[in-house]
């Protein structure tokens, strides 16, 4: 269906429905990405942030330094 009919639907000119489709295909693809991109920051984050520092440690901050 052209963007024109779909934009006469919509009340829209026909460029203003082609951004409308092209912000969509955004959201959509990018709706489907965040699980991997999710587990792979929680995962650096693991890894790269100080952990608590025990009982009776002397660190100054209270975190201790990654083994």
């Amino acid at each position: 269906m052209p963007f024109s009919e779909i934009g006469t639907v919509l009340g829209e000119s026909a460029d203003a429905t082609k951004m409308l489709a092209s912000r969509a295909r955004r959201k959509v693809q990018a709706a489907q990405q965040p699980a991997g991109a999710g587990r792979r920051q929680r995962e650096a984050a693991k890894t790269s942030w100080p952990r608590p520092a025990t009982a009776g440690s002397s660190n100054c901050c209270g975190f201790s330094t990654p083994k």
